[in-house]
Order: structure tokens, then sequence, then C-alpha cells
């Protein structure tokens, strides 16, 4: 069937429904679509017309619903008390292995329901907020002291200096050796001579 514009009278037919609630379309939706066949019968332009009605209301409504969506406020994340504990333990336990069991377990969820929260609250997975919090602390303590950079990686709870260094690398697309120089002064040359053995 072919379906023509709708002319200014048929539009002002079904105006009346512009307030309508997303749980009232589908019902109104139906009624027009059951009127159309049961016109069609009888009268072929009547149902023509119940069914551009349909089809104008689908069209309006459907984008009146939809420019009204606002996104959602961020909901399920940790709470504040959890976020406290999980950065203390953090803070106080870089230099050894950290397991997402664990942190989960310090604050009373499941690992899977761990997780879900903590991407929200921190925009992230657990093992990635971990790694870049032993590399903050890294880039800190290679300029505040004169750690080499094996005792520094040590310190920081990465598996040996090659692992930090590989890790350093894909954050910073520098090597830790080339970074301490650029932002440390002062450091002494044995110091040096040791990381540059490692780099």
């Amino acid at each position: 069937m072919s379906l023509e514009p709708m002319t200014p009278a048929a539009v002002a037919g079904f105006d009346h429904v512009i307030d309508l609630d997303a749980g009232a379309l589908p019902e109104l939706i139906a009624g027009l679509l059951a009127d159309a066949r049961a016109a069609a019968r009888q009268d072929r332009l009547a149902a023509e017309r119940r069914v551009r009605e349909a089809v104008e209301l689908v069209q309006r409504e459907g984008k009146r619903l939809l420019d009204g969506v606002r996104p959602m406020p961020l909901t399920g994340g940790l709470a504040p008390w959890q976020v406290r504990r999980v950065d203390a333990h953090l803070a106080a336990h870089l230099d050894a292995p950290v397991k997402v069991s664990d942190l989960a377990a310090l604050v009373r969820l499941s690992v899977s329901h761990f997780s879900r929260a903590f991407a929200v609250s921190y925009g992230g997975g657990a093992r990635e907020h971990i790694i870049q919090r032993r590399l903050d602390r890294a880039r800190q303590m290679m300029i505040e002291t004169n750690e080499p950079l094996g005792q520094i990686a040590a310190a920081c709870g990465f598996a040996d200096q090659a692992h930090f260094s590989n890790r350093f690398r894909r954050a910073f697309e520098t090597s830790p050796l080339a970074w301490r120089r650029l932002h440390q002064r002062g450091q002494e040359p044995s110091i040096a001579a040791a990381d540059a053995a490692f780099a």
C-alpha cells in the first residue's frame, strides 16, 4: 500500500496524544493498527489513514521520548569508606603482590561485584590502577632518591627491573633511565652508572 503525505486535518485528528508517556505508546499504536485492519475490509482509504497515523505517531513520539533521555549519573561504584580502605591498602602494600580478590574481601564484596564497582569509581580496572599507582610511586622515588632502578622496581612491587622498565616504557614512551635523567638533577655518577647497566 502506498502512503501519501498526511493532510493537516488527519494530523489534527490525533494531536491530543502529544503528552503520552512511554507505557501508553504501544497500546495506542496497536489500537491504530487494529482499526486499520478492520477498516481495510470496508474502506481502504480509512485503513491507509490509520496506518499513516500510526507511523506519524511512532516517529513523533519516539523522537520526543528519545530527546527526553538524559544520561544517568554513574551509580554502582564503591562507597566512600570502601574507596578509602582500598586507597590505604594500596598505599601500604604497593611493594608486595596485590590481588584483586584481596581488595574485594577487604571491602566485603565478591570479586565480580568489586571489579564492576571499582571500574565505576576509578574509571578503569583494578589491575591497571595498581600498575599506575606503582609507576607513580616509582617516578616519585626516581626524583626524590638516589636509589638504583632495580631497588625502586622492587620497592614499587614490580617483579624485577625488566618488568618495571617494560611497564614504564608502555606508559610513558621512554625508559626509566631517560626519564630520570630528564627529571632528576645532581644525581651521583655511581647511581647513574648502576642504572645504565640495567636499563
